[in-house]
């Protein structure tokens, strides 16, 4: 079975991604659930073995934070593209910062979530510093994009992973 199904949360999460995207339907269903076996078998191809998360309960609170903050930014880049001319000049920027998280996978999640919320972009990582770099819309403080990803993604995810 884990041949066919190398890694089962990536299949299941990409189909209920599908079916929330598209009106439900047999086909749909179909559809949806052949190319989330191609995903995750081609994810088995490149990252042989499933990672295992050694605590869900931080993954739940995680989902609806994340949730929270693509909806807040979403309205916030929307705010600042219809008002550009009125409140004056955005200052966009980047943020270099130190990361603790050192796990592969919870790296990657981390930049799945910064590069999905509006606004912000993961740039590059160099691992053996252990630095990351992002790319900021609206840069008002450093300091405080820097608390809010340790506070609200990295120490969430090293709860997670590690």
């Amino acid at each position: 079975m884990r041949r066919l199904i190398p890694h089962p949360m990536v299949t299941l999460s990409l189909t209920l991604v599908w079916m929330t995207l598209n009106d439900f339907s047999v086909g749909h269903l179909l559809l949806g659930l052949g190319i989330a076996l191609l995903a995750g078998w081609s994810l088995g191809l490149v990252y042989p073995r499933e990672r295992r998360i050694k605590n869900w309960l931080p993954l739940v609170k995680l989902f609806f934070v994340v949730g929270a903050d693509i909806i807040r930014s979403n309205a916030a880049v929307f705010w600042l593209i219809v008002t550009k001319g009125r409140q004056g000049a955005r200052k966009s920027g980047f943020i270099e910062m130190d990361l603790q998280l050192t796990d592969r996978f919870g790296l990657m999640v981390m930049a799945l979530i910064l590069t999905a919320t509006p606004g912000s972009a993961w740039i590059w990582h160099d691992p053996e510093r252990g630095r990351l770099l992002i790319h900021v819309f609206d840069l008002v403080d450093e300091d405080e994009w820097r608390r809010q990803i340790q506070e609200r993604y990295e120490r969430v995810l090293m709860e997670i992973y590690e």
